[in-house]
């Protein structure tokens, strides 16, 4: 069995799971399924993993459980897990003490507010959507990307170039769709990304809020610190790290 800080294309791990986020609906390839990112660790460290259709909502914080044939992904020079069509789930008896601990650099985490956003949607997908809707087809493959999405969904393909503000230094970072979404599930809030303006308007009210960023300057995670937005699965909790060195291979879903 691998431990975190080994890499592999197919891993199995036995972990502890130490926070779990709430599900959110997510559209691969047309079909809508859930997704759910827990945070798990060993003795050698913590990792985000995400989990999939029937794994989500199954398991509870402080369980030790075997994952097998989790795939590795890279994104923004950050590492994380996720199940696949192959993968299963074993319950543990407890594995002792993990080493959960923010692994990351103090500029890479930080807390204050957003200053200024300009939200921007991505392929022009608004104007496509409007013609698609005239034609009343259901489906549309992004002639950029090639990705084949629902009618439906294209406007919320959008992404935040923004100024975040910490202790009177000013950060500038982009946020994409997929980090956007997650947090606006969180607050209940998800109908935003139907109104941009009333997204604008959230996001600059608010007064306190963690973030995670890459270091190329893309934000990977939003907590907020007030009472504005709050979760059942705390999600003002200290980010997690990743242990892994090299990743390949994208889930089968």
């Amino acid at each position: 069995m691998r431990k975190l800080s080994a890499l592999q294309v197919n891993l199995t791990v036995a972990v502890k799971i130490i926070e779990i986020d709430k599900s959110v609906p997510v559209d691969m390839r047309g079909t809508i399924t859930r997704k759910q990112t827990l945070t798990v660790a060993d003795a050698t460290g913590s990792i985000q993993l995400a989990i999939w259709k029937d794994m989500v909502d199954t398991f509870q914080k402080e369980q030790s459980i075997k994952f097998s044939d989790v795939s590795v992904r890279l994104f923004s020079n950050t590492k994380s897990l996720t199940t696949t069509m192959t993968s299963k789930a074993t319950t543990l008896d407890d594995i002792g003490k993990v080493k959960n601990q923010i692994n990351v650099d103090d500029e890479l985490l930080k807390v204050g507010k957003f200053n200024t956003l300009c939200f921007t949607a991505i392929s022009n997908v608004q104007t496509a959507k409007e013609k698609l809707q005239n034609q009343q087809m259901k489906n549309f493959r992004c002639p950029n990307c090639h990705m084949k999405q629902l009618t439906a969904e294209l406007h919320k393909n959008i992404y935040a170039n923004l100024n975040f503000m910490s202790h009177g230094s000013v950060e500038k970072l982009t946020m994409f769709n997929s980090t956007l979404a997650t947090f606006l599930t969180v607050c209940n809030k998800s109908k935003l990304l139907d109104d941009i303006d009333g997204l604008e308007e959230f996001l600059l009210e608010i007064e306190n809020v963690k973030i995670k960023y890459s270091k190329d300057k893309i934000i990977q995670r939003i907590w907020m610190v007030t009472s504005t937005c709050s979760s059942p699965n705390n999600p003002t909790a200290d980010a997690p790290s990743a242990k892994t060195s090299k990743a390949s291979g994208d889930a089968n879903f």
